[in-house]
Parts: structure tokens; sequence; C-alpha cells
């Protein structure tokens, strides 16, 4: 494998006696076998080859700007002048080459015809030189699009996303064209291939660190070697609350060739905010004949308070995530249970309703995020394991509410009138 503007060593070897240079004819050169051949993949763009001058017998650098392989056809190198310095070529004592019959190389022959040897001095049959890869990768960062209201991300949540695009490159930062269906070697689906990092200009809390999205990247496929990618990111909470975090991804991709960029590159414009948040789930009561709605708040620590996250429009609350405990009184376990349908958050707030338990049911029962059994839709406990589905609030830290059914009927102790 040689890389897409690298050197790689390129010799013409001749008779001794021959001291001339060998001239490219770029019209020689093609993309695919001269054959038609089905092992590589047919067609594709010719770059450019270098030298243009070929010294006979000696070693010299050579590069190709395209991906892929590269054929020439006889006399793709070769030398008109030597014979007609000579005068065998103007005097017919060479083989010229037959404009009825391209595919008649005798004039390249250095075995006599008839006692003519041919009139040109270059390569006699098909070279194949490859297979070429890029140089490199190279990153052009597009937009980032938080998790949450295209506002924000919280820490744990999956995800923010990052458009960008990726191009195949040779040394000289030209396209190389030809990296695409089999010869494009990278596969923009594979989350790992990309190897994103979390840029050293916006380092993370302790404890936080940026995970692999449950979503594969999408984007492309390859045309003229550039895809434009979108992947989704996720940043695990940190160890403790931390205040409002801005983070940047970077990524170095690596294709299966050992392609890489010169360094790592952002693949984002902007910072994105991530926050860290909780669930507070609030104290209700209310009589034991009337289904009981329960406050349900999303909060953040700014640095130094919690705050109701007013531009929380995204989070939807399974009432499966919240576990039932500390059952007092009357109230039986799973005597209340939530419908199943979730709370969706507008502005931060939304709420449960527990259904009535019943007359004579009264008591209480704490309502938190954490593990343990949940009464949504049916008398018997279900793990509480849905609390997953919203693990940017974490199973610990979240404050509990106590719901009371039967102590007083409405919540007005004393109503008058006056006129």
């Amino acid at each position: 494998m040689i890389r897409a503007g690298a050197n790689f060593a390129l010799k013409a070897v001749t008779s001794p006696s021959y001291t001339g240079d060998l001239l490219l004819d770029t019209g020689r050169l093609g993309a695919q076998k001269p054959d038609n051949g089905t092992t590589q993949q047919a067609g594709g763009t010719v770059g450019t080859l270098t030298p243009a001058t070929l010294p006979a017998n000696s070693d010299t650098n050579a590069a190709y700007s395209e991906v892929g392989y590269l054929y020439l056809a006889p006399g793709a190198y070769r030398d008109e002048t030597f014979t007609a310095a000579s005068g065998d070529r103007a005097s017919g004592d060479c083989i010229l080459p037959n404009p009825a019959d391209p595919l008649d190389f005798g004039y390249l022959s250095d075995v006599p015809v008839g006692g003519k040897y041919g009139c040109d001095i270059g390569n006699k049959s098909a070279l194949a030189f490859g297979r070429f890869i890029p140089y490199r990768f190279k990153i052009a960062p597009d937009t980032v699009t938080p998790a949450c209201s295209g506002v924000f991300t919280y820490f744990g949540q999956d995800g923010f996303t990052t458009r960008f695009s990726l191009a195949a490159q040779n040394s000289g930062a030209g396209a190389t064209k030809n990296y695409q269906g089999v010869f494009a070697r990278f596969d923009l689906t594979d989350h790992a291939a990309y190897r994103f990092a979390v840029s050293s200009a916006t380092p993370l809390p302790t404890g936080a660190a940026l995970a692999a999205s449950a979503t594969a990247p999408s984007g492309g496929p390859w045309s003229e070697g550039l895809a434009t990618v979108e992947a989704r990111h996720l940043v695990v909470r940190p160890s403790d609350k931390a205040g409002i975090t801005p983070v940047q991804v970077v990524a170095e991709p690596l294709d299966a060739d050992g392609v890489t960029t010169a360094a790592s590159e952002t693949v984002s414009v902007a910072d994105t905010p991530l926050r860290y948040g909780r669930l507070q789930i609030g104290n209700a009561h209310g009589s034991e004949l009337l289904d009981l709605p329960v406050p349900l708040v999303a909060q953040y620590w700014d640095g130094s308070m919690w705050k109701t996250n007013t531009e929380d429009n995204c989070s939807s609350i399974n009432p499966k995530a919240v576990a039932f405990s500390g059952w007092t009184g009357n109230l039986g376990a799973c005597e209340t249970s939530f419908a199943l349908t979730p709370a969706v958050l507008s502005g931060g707030r939304g709420g449960l309703a527990l259904r009535r338990p019943g007359s004579g049911n009264n008591g209480s029962v704490i309502l938190s995020l954490a593990t343990g059994n949940s009464c949504v839709g049916a008398a018997t406990p279900v793990s509480a394991a849905a609390v997953e589905e919203i693990s940017w609030f974490g199973s610990a830290g979240n404050p509990a509410g106590r719901a009371t059914f039967g102590i007083y009927k409405t919540p007005l102790i004393d109503r008058r009138e006056r006129y």
C-alpha cells in the first residue's frame, strides 16, 4: 500500500547502452485494468503521476495523487527521440507505430522482427501500481445540536449530535476521489473508528467521561472521497454535582488501512453546554376518594444552587421509574398506583396522578427515583427499572416526595366569604 502523494521508488531498467529519458504519456494511464478485469473496482478517476520524465536506469522518486490502482498501458513511459536522432526512424530501419492497430506494440520490441527492432524505447507490457490509500483524513466541523430542546444536554443524556464532513486527501490536501466503494475502508457507522474524545480545551468534571451513544453514527455513503456524518454523544454523569460545563468533541478517525488525521480535529464549530440534573418529586395530599396529582420538577445545579430547568421540554418520565416505599396507615402496597401514561415535562414541570385508593385506605407512601418496586396500572409491584430511561437524573440524590391520602378532603383548611 502506498499513500496518495507520498514518494515511492520507480526505476526504468533498460539496456546499459541507453542513457536517455523516458517521457510520460498521460493518455496511457488508467484507473482500471486494461482488460476490464473484475478483481478490482472498475472505473474511477485517473490521478496525477510524477515524474513526467523518467531517467533510464536510475532510482527516481515517484508519486501518485489518487486512491486505488494505477495501470500503465504499454508505452506509457517511452522515448521516441532516440531512433529519430540516429536517423533510423526516418529511414524506416525500425518498426513504427501502426496507426490502424493501437494494440500492436511492435514499435516497442527489443526482439528483431523482419530484421528490425522497435523505433520506441519504453515499457513493453502493461504495469500495475498500488494499492494507493489516502495520505490522511481531514475533518470540517459543522453544527452541534444539544439533546434537550436544542438548548442544552444533561450529563448522562444520550445524546447531543455533531454534524461534520470527513474528507480523504492526498499529501497535497487534494481530494482522493476514488475513496468510495470498495476503496473506502472507513466504516462511517462504526462509532469506535472515529476515536471521539473531549477536547483538552473543555475538560470534564471528575468522574465524567465521553461514552459511546446507543445510536450508531449516520451519513455517507462516501462519494469522491467525501462523506457527511452525524454522530451522537453521551457524557457520563460526574461523581458529584457540577455547574454548567461546555464541552467540545474531537476525533481521530482510523480506517482499516491505518489512515487517520494529522492530529485530533474538532468535529463541532461550537461548544455544547452540559447540565447536571435531578428530578424533584413534590409532596401531595388529598382525599382517598379522589385521584391525587403528584408534581414533578426538573432542576439543574448552576454552580451554587438548584434551579428549575425551565428549558427542559424534552424529559418524559415513565411512571415505572418511580419507586414506592414506606407505606403507612391503612394504605397497603400498590393500593394506589400510577396510570401507564408518561409525564412529559414542559418548562421543566409536569406531573403524574395516583389513582384513588378508595374509602378507608388512608395513609401515605414515599415516591422516589431509586431502585425498588413501582406500582403502575395494577396491584402487583413491578421493578422500577425504567429509571434507566431517564439516566440524566441519576438514581440517587433526587428529592423524594410523600403522597398522603385521607388527612383532609381539600387543601383548604378554612374558607370565609366576605361582602
